[in-house]
């Protein structure tokens, strides 16, 4: 079984669950549909232990349904984002004479549960706080969703696909999945619009967001341009079969964005 088949046993399913729960309730005034713009970053080999390094813009947009219960709400969203990282940045000994970089556009999609801390419905009057709801609440969020990554590495000027190049003598997919977690604030602005700000870190499953897992190819075994992106070593050495980064741990990459929602369907009825 390959990659993308593995891909598509996980989301297929949660993607129709989708569908069958959100059929009909945009009618009901129990959807939003909004965009959303901030920003991203990666965590990995190039960066071990810092964020918000080099942060790129993020933007994307969102489906959302508010359950009946008025604490949770399921979302499908698609969201494009560029991370990166340099060696030249770091203070490790090891990664500055290392000398790698990458660059990797992501684009995301699939289902996120939100789960609010207060009440909160999209028919409740945003001024105030009722019986009926809150207009505004805290929540926290998690998700199973896809995405599609490139890591490129600049030489003579010109940015080059790495994954074609096998750098590490390894194949990997470009079509991972990862899981979001992370936490958020959303308001009413009217009986129509909300707000919010949230954050999210994405665990990946793969390792090779930064193009950097294991140790050292046989540069024999490269092309001439993978050669000098395998190994751009500041020591010029040769370091075949040593540490190039760290398999123990996987990518992750984060996202984080002000939001902006408008409900579909208007209320039936008289409006206060």
């Amino acid at each position: 079984m390959n990659h993308c088949t593995r891909v598509k046993i996980v989301l297929t399913p949660l993607l129709c669950l989708y569908a069958t729960l959100t059929l009909g309730q945009a009618k009901k005034g129990k959807a939003d549909v909004g965009i959303a713009i901030g920003g991203s970053y990666y965590v990995g080999d190039l960066s071990p232990s810092s964020h918000f390094n080099h942060i790129n813009l993020s933007a994307g947009g969102f489906y959302r349904w508010n359950f009946p219960n008025e604490r949770v709400a399921l979302r499908m969203g698609l969201y494009y984002g560029v991370v990166e990282a340099y060696d030249a940045d770091s203070d490790i000994a090891f990664n500055k004479n290392r000398n790698l970089h990458f660059r990797s556009s992501i684009v995301e999609f699939g289902p996120i549960l939100e789960i609010n801390f207060f009440d909160f419905r999209l028919d409740q009057k945003y001024r105030g706080k009722s019986q009926s709801g809150s207009f505004a609440t805290p929540y926290l969020f998690f998700g199973l969703t896809y995405f599609k990554m490139n890591p490129m590495a600049q030489l003579n000027d010109e940015w080059t696909e790495l994954q074609p190049l096998q750098t590490e003598g390894a194949e990997y997919k470009k079509n991972q999945i990862a899981i979001p977690i992370g936490f958020g604030f959303k308001v009413k602005l009217s009986n129509r619009w909300i707000a919010g700000v949230e954050y999210g870190i994405r665990k990946t499953h793969t390792d090779y967001l930064d193009d950097v897992s294991t140790n050292y190819p046989d540069p024999d075994k490269l092309i001439s341009i993978g050669q000098k992106l395998s190994d751009p070593s500041l020591d010029n050495l040769d370091h075949q079969g040593q540490k190039r980064g760290d398999s123990s741990n996987n990518d992750w990459y984060s996202m984080f964005h002000v939001t902006l929602s408008f409900k579909l369907a208007k209320e039936k009825g008289c409006v206060n």
